[in-house]
């Protein structure tokens, strides 16, 4: 699975391996974002596992299950405050990197526009076409 930095601060792929996360770290990673629900697929680590994981490598990690095409406003608002938080690299996963782009994007509605945004994105790979609407609001 690549790795796609959609900014300077912010990369996104398909679920991790150790190496990867190993890499990222290496790289400066401070936050691991899991936007998979537990249980997706059968091989999946869980959320439990992940944080284990992140915390034995000195990650912070946060867990914000998102079903492919459902964002709600909790979970987008959820991910931006998150984000803000954050002075270092983060890097979001779920299985293809999708939602991962998709939140990030819609978190960053307010100071950007949707083509600003799919221009972006649709140069990394992820086209952002399904949540058109949710720019709309």
């Amino acid at each position: 699975m690549s790795i796609v930095n959609l900014n300077d601060h912010f990369s996104v792929s398909g679920e991790l391996n150790k190496q990867q996360l190993s890499e990222l770290i290496e790289n400066g990673l401070t936050m691991l974002i899991n936007v998979r629900p537990d249980n997706e697929t059968d091989q999946q680590k869980t959320s439990r596992e992940w944080k284990l994981l992140c915390d034995s490598l000195g990650v912070s990690y946060q867990h914000i299950p998102v079903n492919s095409g459902c964002y709600a406003k909790q979970q987008i608002a959820l991910f931006k405050q998150v984000l803000e938080q954050q002075n270092g690299l983060v890097h979001c996963f779920c299985r293809s990197g999708t939602r991962a782009a998709h939140l990030w994007a819609l978190s960053q509605k307010e100071q950007s526009s949707f083509q600003q945004l799919q221009r972006i994105c649709s140069s990394k790979g992820y086209d952002l076409s399904a949540i058109k609407d949710y720019f709309a609001d």
